[in-house]
Order: structure tokens, then sequence, then C-alpha cells
């Protein structure tokens, strides 16, 4: 079956596209590793970090203690939007994202993911960070 070219470039459109890489040196998760996957969730449900907007080049970073010797700094950034009204990220997919950056790197990473969903057709390119650290959030 033969599918019009403009049919596949509007699939191909919508998925998501993703880039990234984990941290090379630095704490690692260890123990604290389911810790930080309910942090990044809660983060993502509670309106820290999702459904809530961004204008372009915004970031919003949390810290969270792991335990007394551990933390972790999550951000998310947006970048290439129109400057004006804002863009929101769902809470599934801010959470599967710093979760990937959790599971996937042990020591934490950062990840791009670039999506057509701007305004007036612009891709939208969100970024991810999960990053562990020793000590306490000042």
């Amino acid at each position: 079956m033969h599918y019009p070219s403009f049919l596949l470039a509007a699939l191909l459109a919508t998925i998501p596209r993703a880039s990234g890489e984990c941290h090379r040196s630095g704490e690692t998760w260890g123990g604290d590793k389911f810790t930080a996957i309910e942090a990044a969730q809660r983060l993502c449900t509670d309106g820290s970090l999702a459904e809530t907007d961004y204008r372009y080049g915004e970031f919003k970073t949390f810290c969270v203690n792991l335990s007394t010797l551990k933390k972790v700094d999550f951000t998310v950034l947006v970048g290439r939007n129109v400057i004006g009204d804002g863009l929101r990220i769902s809470s599934a997919d801010c959470t599967d994202r710093l979760h990937r950056e959790i599971n996937g790197c042990d020591h934490g990473g950062r990840s791009s993911y670039e999506q057509g969903t701007g305004p007036e057709g612009t891709n939208v390119v969100w970024d991810f960070s999960a990053d562990p650290g020793s000590g306490q959030c000042a």
C-alpha cells in the first residue's frame, strides 16, 4: 500500500525526537534511585515542573534531598518557543522523561526532546535533567 508523502511527513512531525547523554562522573543514584523516581513523579504531578506555563528559554529547577548524604537537582527547560504565550508539558510526559534520566543513567543525565507542537508550526525543544549530588539542598 502506498501512502501520500504529506501524510507520512505529518505523522513523522508528531513523533518526538530525542537526543541526550548520561553524566560520566559524579554521584550515582545508588540506593536512592527509587526515592529519586518518587521525587520526580511528585514534582511533575504537583504543578512544580509540569502543567505550568513556560516561556522561551525559561527553566525550572528543584532540589530534593534524597537522604542525609545525597540530593538531586531536577531541571526542565523549554527553548525555540514564541515569546508571549507559554507552553505546557503534561505531567505524564514530564514524569516519563525525568524517569528516563534516572533509570537510564547511573550518574544522572540530560536529554532534549523536539516536538512540533509549538505556535505557528514551530518545533519546541524541551530539555530534562536529573543530576544526583552529594550533600543537602541549600
